[in-house]
């Protein structure tokens, strides 16, 4: 399977509702495509964040093009 490697680091940020103000962690990481999925490699601190529900959000630093996806901490 070919692999390609993306220049352009991703963004990933886990926020409180929908506001990117809310920030609970942020972090940068590296994207590679292998066949038709993407893989993110990121590493977030969520130690302080307290049980709940959130929103990551991820981008591709260099494009005004976010993704939302939920996610709960337990």
């Amino acid at each position: 399977m070919d692999r390609l490697e993306w220049n352009l680091a991703p963004i990933i940020i886990v926020v409180a509702g929908r506001e990117v103000t809310n920030r609970i962690a942020y972090a940068t990481g590296n994207a590679s495509i292998v066949g038709n999925q993407t893989k993110l490699t990121v590493t977030l601190d969520l130690r302080r964040a307290k049980p709940g529900s959130y929103v990551l959000l991820t981008e591709l630093s260099g494009q005004d093009d976010w993704y939302s996806y939920p996610f709960r901490i337990q």
